[in-house]
């Protein structure tokens, strides 16, 4: 197996950062560098005026960019508000450039507001995606548990704007990934409802690492009913305790009919069940994140266990990742 990780910013798990803070700081200094120089070129007079909203500017359109869901549309065009970001600091410069409406923004309380966003933008937006405060766990490095294909991360990363499961302890850390086509989407045009419209659904799902099988639910089917998510969130699941590491690995919404049992042995690569719909879930996708130590019951498993991050060929992933698996 070949993979091949597309990671749009960047990043790599640095300890209290998944991104770095000195490639967040380097990009924010770029920014203000360009303004800057831009300014210069044209000799104009307040440039920190300028400089530090076109800083806000393309800060904000990479915040845009990280922070979307870009399956629905199309994992091509994440770059998009980024582009538009910068060209509207270009549009900027062209009006500066003028002079006329500058002379009229100069006055009164509207530069101060300008200053003060411009100020926390570039900072506050980038850096709440990106920083955990406090001492992050190390990773577990494990492979990655599905087969051939552009896989892409919908949920994953240390903020909640990135990862909705940053509410649960154990799942801190999960991730939720699904597959895309050529044109970068995650299902057919009228993918709204129906599984099987979505290209992930029923793709073989691999055991991420050499182990045995602490736990197994197996069973359950789709199903809307609010009480019976309520009582099984995850639906059909794979719980194995890896050998290399004091480390429980989940993998959930899993279709019915799994092939394992617990106590089970099991190895990397070994087939553990297929993409599906059960559980509490909007739309078919593997559901995997990692605890430490060992677990057999779904209330730890799921709930109280300290959730780790998890690395995939060296990264640790977070959405608008994409993994291309070639065989």
């Amino acid at each position: 197996m070949r993979a091949h990780l597309s990671a749009p910013f960047g990043h790599r798990n640095c300890g209290v950062t998944q991104m770095g803070l000195m490639t967040l700081v380097l990009l924010f200094m770029g920014s203000v560098v360009a303004a800057v120089a831009v300014l210069i070129w044209y000799r104009k007079r307040s440039l920190l005026q300028f400089a530090i909203p076109a800083a806000a500017t393309i800060s904000a359109g990479w915040f845009i960019s990280a922070v979307f869901r870009w399956d629905f549309v199309g994992h091509e065009y994440f770059l998009l508000p980024l582009v538009l970001a910068i060209a509207l600091v270009g549009a900027l410069v062209f009006i500066y450039q003028s002079g006329n409406i500058v002379a009229q923004v100069r006055r009164g309380w509207v530069p101060n507001l300008v200053l003060l966003i411009g100020v926390a933008l570039p900072f506050a937006l980038p850096a709440s995606l990106y920083v955990e405060f406090g001492e992050a766990p190390d990773e577990v490095e494990l492979t990655f548990p599905l087969p051939e294909g552009r896989w892409y991360v919908a949920q994953g990363g240390n903020a909640l704007i990135l990862n909705h499961h940053r509410r649960i302890w154990a799942q801190r850390y999960a991730l939720n990934i699904t597959l895309l086509d050529e044109t970068g989407k995650r299902a057919d045009a009228s993918g709204v409802g129906d599984p099987e419209d979505y290209f992930a659904y029923g793709a073989i799902v691999y055991a991420p690492c050499t182990g045995a099988v602490a736990a197994v639910e197996d069973g359950h089917t789709a199903n809307a009913d609010p009480g019976y998510l309520a009582a099984n969130p995850a639906g059909n699941f794979v719980a194995i305790y890896c050998d290399h590491a004091d480390t429980t690995v989940l993998a959930a919404h899993l279709q019915p009919g799994l092939p394992v049992a617990p106590q089970e042995r099991v190895r990397t690569g070994d087939i553990i069940g297929r993409v599906g719909e059960t559980g509490r879930t909007s739309e078919p996708h593997l559901h995997i994140h990692a605890v430490a130590g060992r677990h057999t019951d779904p209330e730890s498993l799921l709930l109280r266990a300290k959730g780790i991050p998890m690395s995939f060929d060296g990264r640790v992933l977070i959405r608008n990742d994409v993994f291309d698996v070639k065989f």
